[in-house]
């Protein structure tokens, strides 16, 4: 629950099908954040790298946070490649809510 985290990547997802799903059936075939984005890819709606990283943001804080739970953890340790995610996410949020 923080900006770039998982909830602002589904929420993103989400607006692009919305937005987008009256001209492509595809798009809101899936349920899962990662094939939504291979579509959204596939119709250009997003650019194929820009959907590559937000699938390896979410992969990467999925990840993090299963292991916080499998430890009983309460924070995660802020590693370089959970920063990564994170910024990742930040810039397609920014990106596609730009004036």
């Amino acid at each position: 629950h923080t900006v770039g985290g998982i909830a602002d990547l589904e929420f993103l997802v989400q607006f692009w099908v919305l937005a987008n799903a009256h001209d492509s059936d595809e798009i809101a075939h899936w349920t899962d954040n990662l094939r939504i984005l291979d579509a959204l890819a596939t119709n250009k709606i997003v650019d194929k790298n820009t959907a590559e990283a937000l699938q390896h943001a979410y992969l990467t804080l999925r990840q993090e946070s299963h292991r916080i739970m499998l430890q009983n953890q309460k924070m995660a340790n802020v590693s370089p490649q959970l920063l990564q995610a994170m910024a990742d996410i930040r810039s397609a949020y920014e990106t596609a809510f730009a004036d």
